[in-house]
């Protein structure tokens, strides 16, 4: 049936228009009605982070508590919610305008609300564990398990902090799914009102306008919709984090990282091949470097990435913890870096950074995208295995975690063992199987090596100390720290002493080095948005019939680990990455990235990065944190410069396929 407009339509009697005037259409009050539970909705969830972390307020003034809980916070509340209810107003506005029945349109409507307001609590419910432990607000790197999904529901099952925020959901859902119900049968009760087109249009006008500046927070042209930069308005961190709507945050995740400090190539390769003082060399990689050394002795080396063995709960450096006294004393025994940093807050950060040499550049994940999963990356595992190592990797759970197990057979590991390597009753939890396990299983295999007369290489990735790990009950009756998270760095410590135990009765001990070192540390000791506890790392190289005690306090990172090493042991190697010496070159600063930020460092200042127009300089020590950037731009360009010209390199070299060092198809045929 055909629709026509009428003439009382256009020219509609004024005794009609006075009796419709002061009713609101049933379309409007739905949406109305909706905004209103969806701002209450997302008002709840940042008062509960602010309860939350209240001790991260500290000093701020009220007015800005009050700007963050309120008036910024609003803004992007307002925001995520009409985008929400953006397509349901258009949708139903088409009944409306038609001046038809709107029921089936208003249910229609409605339905969408609900989905989308249950995406909205869902990621708001994510949001509050995912500041726990990365003091940031939620980003697309909490889908970094998706793709082994049975792990990360086992995980989230056994661990009880990821019930807690899922029962909450289920509450909060549970509510709204009720209250959003409770509005549209309200409104389906409301009796059908007949609008003049001229009230109906001027109706859809004056909401749509709502919606534009709403969404836009802003009335005035000449001021920028709004951006994550409007949520950084006070010297409090944390309140400047608070200010923000989860929804968006995350949804800002997505867009592309901006590492473009430098717009030329040639600028950040020439300013970082000037910091590590090389000179360019020809063909492939400019940065390649030969070391020519004596090669005259030929070691087993172990290297241990630490899960989550964070600076923080070393008792080498807090001595009240008492949660490390066996890696305590082998620090008293061997070569210690007491200002050492991850190069991400991922392990795959730290897998690639130590074996390769590269920085993690930003939220790029070289071992499981697309772009470079199939790349070729020489370092430290081929030059071992071109002097004749046998290679092998060691995990708990499964090695298809993070692509795990492709990347590094592709790239210099003859094996890597997992979960399914390990005898099925010995599945200890969604992790896998105990470290004590796999430390058995790592010993056997070093054994064996050893009399068939292999020099071998075994990376081992531990797991007793990530979060959520329950402490084996045998266990806890022993332990001196009765609390978490003490408690579970101190039964990481346990393990790693029976590792060495062990170890020692094998005839390979004596031959053997030891590599130490946390993949990344944890949320502790909260100061700045990107925490220094996440990146501060201990490093230890241990091997008594090799080196003497040394103390090294200059600052050192994960990607300076095998060039080290290889000089210390007087390797003849090729360098191709952006990793050195440390015992020849001293680095001035320090630097690393979590995702979207990029932190610099040395003994007195912290530079955090977090795109071209929120750059923040703190000095490390000191009360209360003051953002000191624009008095010391000319140190904060300094750092800045230093650290993108390392990470804009890794980048060039990553894009342009140079990391491969010549290894080509053979390399690729060998390795598997």
């Amino acid at each position: 049936m055909r629709y026509c407009l009428s003439l009382p339509d256009i020219f509609p009697d004024p005794s009609m228009a006075v009796q419709s005037k002061l009713i609101i259409p049933k379309n409007i009050k739905l949406i109305g009605l909706s905004l209103i539970l969806l701002l209450v909705i997302n008002f709840i969830f940042r008062l509960i982070l602010l309860v939350n972390h209240w001790k991260l307020v500290g000093r701020a003034n009220i007015a800005d508590i009050i700007d963050s809980l309120y008036v910024i916070g609003f803004k992007f509340d307002l925001h995520i919610s009409l985008i929400i209810l953006l397509l349901p107003f258009l949708l139903s506005s088409v009944p409306f305008l038609k001046n038809t029945n709107q029921r089936t349109y208003l249910i229609i409507a409605s339905w969408f609300i609900s989905i989308l307001g249950l995406v909205n609590i869902a990621i708001s419910s994510s949001d509050l564990g995912f500041f726990k432990f990365y003091n940031e607000r939620i980003t697309k790197s909490i889908f970094s398990w998706t793709g082994e999904p049975d792990v990360m529901f086992k995980i989230m099952a056994n661990d009880i902090n990821y019930l807690e925020y899922f029962l909450f959901f289920l509450l909060v859902s549970a509510i709204f799914l009720y209250l959003q119900f409770r509005i549209l049968k309200r409104v389906l009760l409301l009796r059908e009102n007949s609008y003049p087109l001229r009230q109906r249009l001027l109706v859809f006008l004056v909401t749509g306008i709502f919606f534009f500046f709403g969404i836009r927070s802003s009335f005035n042209f000449n001021a920028s919709p709004l951006t994550l930069d409007h949520a950084y308005h006070s010297e409090n961190l944390f309140l400047n984090q608070l200010s923000l709507n989860p929804v968006y945050y995350m949804a800002h995740s997505y867009t592309k990282v901006d590492i473009d400090y430098f717009n030329n190539s040639d600028v950040f390769l020439g300013k970082a091949l000037q910091y590590l003082e090389r000179e360019p060399a020809t063909g492939g990689n400019p940065f390649l470097l030969e070391n020519k050394h004596a090669d005259s002795l030929r070691p087993n080396i172990i290297l241990i990435f630490m899960e989550s063995m964070s600076h923080a709960m070393v008792s080498r450096y807090h001595e009240e913890l008492q949660t490390t006294p066996f890696l305590d004393q082998l620090a008293t025994e061997g070569i210690v870096f007491d200002n050492f940093y991850s190069a991400g807050v991922h392990t795959h950060n730290a897998i690639t950074s130590t074996f390769y040499g590269l920085p993690a550049v930003m939220d790029n994940k070289l071992m499981g995208e697309l772009a470079t999963a199939g790349e070729l990356f020489y370092g430290m595992p081929w030059i071992l295995k071109e002097k004749g190592y046998t290679n092998s990797f060691y995990v708990t759970g499964s090695k298809k975690f993070d692509n795990m197990n492709d990347f590094l057979m592709l790239n210099g590991f003859d094996q890597v063992i997992g979960e399914r390597d390990y005898p099925k009753d010995s599945i200890y939890n969604a992790w896998g199987v105990t470290d004590q396990t796999m430390f058995n299983r790592v010993i056997t295999d070093c054994n064996g090596h050893y009399e068939a007369g292999r020099s071998f290489f075994s990376a081992i990735l531990t797991i007793s100390a990530h979060e959520g790990y329950i402490v084996p009950r045998s266990y806890r009756k022993g332990l001196v720290n009765k609390k978490m998270p003490q408690s579970l760095y101190e039964f990481s410590d346990l393990m790693l002493e029976g590792f060495f135990t062990a170890a020692r009765k094998s005839p390979w001990f004596k031959e053997t080095v030891f590599v130490l070192v946390g993949d990344h540390g944890q949320n502790f000791h909260t100061r700045y948005d990107l925490n220094l506890n996440y990146h501060r790392v201990p490093l230890i190289i241990y091997g008594p019939g090799f080196f003497e005690y040394k103390c090294y306090e200059q600052p050192g990172l994960q990607m300076d680990i095998y060039p080290t090493l290889f000089g210390l042991l007087d390797f003849s190697y090729s360098n191709n990455g952006l990793g050195v010496d440390l015992f020849r070159h001293q680095r001035p600063y320090a630097y690393f990235s979590a995702d979207t930020k990029v932190g610099i460092t040395d003994d007195q200042y912290y530079l955090i990065y977090r795109n071209p127009d929120n750059v923040s300089l703190f000095f490390l020590k000191g009360e209360p944190l003051k953002d000191i950037y624009h008095d010391h731009e000319d140190k904060a360009k300094e750092m800045l410069n230093y650290g993108f010209s390392m990470i804009q390199s890794a980048k060039f070299l990553i894009d342009n396929e140079r990391m491969g060092n010549g290894l080509g198809a053979s390399a690729t045929r060998q390795s598997k």
